[in-house]
C-alpha cells in the first residue's frame, strides 16, 4: 500500500492489543501477549483484545493505517436463522 501523505511504501503488519497496550508488529501472532523487539507501541486501552487486524505501517510519517468493515447486524443475522430453522422444523 502507497503512504497517501509520502507515497513510499508502506509496511505490511498487522494490530494487537496485549493487556493495556496497542501495537503494531510484522508478525501475526496467534498468542496477542507475545511481543518482539521490532513491535511498535502506540496506546494504552483497559483490557486485552485476542483479534490481531491487518495494517499498513509508513515508517517515515509515523503513520498506521487499517481499513475496517461496516459492524455486522448480529441480531439481524440470528434472527435470520432462527426464521430459517423454524420453517425447516415445522
Amino acid at each position: 500500500m502507497e503512504c497517501p501523505y509520502c507515497h513510499q511504501e508502506m509496511e505490511d503488519g498487522y494490530l494487537k492489543a496485549p493487556g493495556k497496550a496497542i501495537i503494531w508488529t510484522t508478525k501475526k501472532h496467534l498468542n496477542p501477549l507475545i511481543t518482539t523487539q521490532e513491535e511498535i507501541w502506540l496506546d494504552s486501552i483497559s483490557q486485552i483484545q485476542v483479534i490481531v487486524p491487518h495494517a499498513y505501517r509508513c515508517s517515515t510519517c509515523k503513520i498506521i493505517i487499517k481499513k475496517y468493515q461496516e459492524p455486522v447486524d448480529k441480531i439481524g443475522e440470528m434472527q435470520k436463522r432462527l426464521d430459517a430453522f423454524s420453517k425447516t422444523n415445522k
